[in-house]
C-alpha cells in the first residue's frame, strides 16, 4: 500500500507542477503554491528514505500524515484558481446495464392530432429506458 501511495503522490507532484506552471503563465502569484510543492517533494523524499532505511512504522506514518496535510493545502490553493476539477466524471457507454424510469415530462411525444394533443406512443429520449409507453 505504501508503494502504491508513493507512486500516486509522485504522479500528483508532476500534475501539481504543471498546474503551477500554467498559473505562472497566466501571471498569477504562485510563490506560496511553489513553496508548498517544494515542501511536499521534500516530505515525499523523506518518506522514501525512511522506508528504504526500514524506520519505525510510527515514524513513517507521522511523516506520511505530514505529507498528505501539505498535499491537501496545495490542492486547496490550486482549487482557488480552478485548477483542480472536483466535479465527478460521468461516463456513458453501452457497458452500463442501467435502466431508468423517466417521468412523463422527459418523454418524447409524437404530435399527430389537430387539437394539439399527443397521440401515438411516447418514446424515451434515450435508449435503455424502461419507461412505460402509453397509447
Amino acid at each position: 500500500n505504501i508503494t502504491k501511495g508513493l507512486k500516486d503522490i509522485t504522479r500528483e507532484l508532476s500534475a501539481f507542477a504543471a498546474q503551477i506552471k500554467t498559473l505562472t503563465k497566466k501571471k498569477v502569484d504562485t510563490a506560496n503554491m511553489q513553496e508548498l510543492l517544494n515542501t511536499l517533494k521534500a516530505q515525499v523524499a523523506e518518506v522514501k528514505d525512511l522506508i528504504n532505511n526500514k524506520a519505525d512504522a510510527e515514524e513513517i506514518a507521522a511523516k506520511v500524515e505530514e505529507a498528505f496535510d501539505t498535499r491537501q493545502e496545495l490542492q486547496d490553493a490550486l482549487q482557488e484558481h480552478d485548477m483542480i476539477n472536483t466535479a465527478p466524471k460521468v461516463s456513458t457507454g453501452s457497458n452500463y446495464n442501467v435502466k431508468v424510469n423517466l417521468p412523463e415530462a422527459f418523454m418524447k411525444t409524437e404530435n399527430t392530432g389537430d387539437n394539439g394533443e399527443a397521440t401515438g406512443s411516447q418514446n424515451p429520449t434515450s435508449g435503455g429506458s424502461s419507461a412505460p409507453t402509453k397509447q
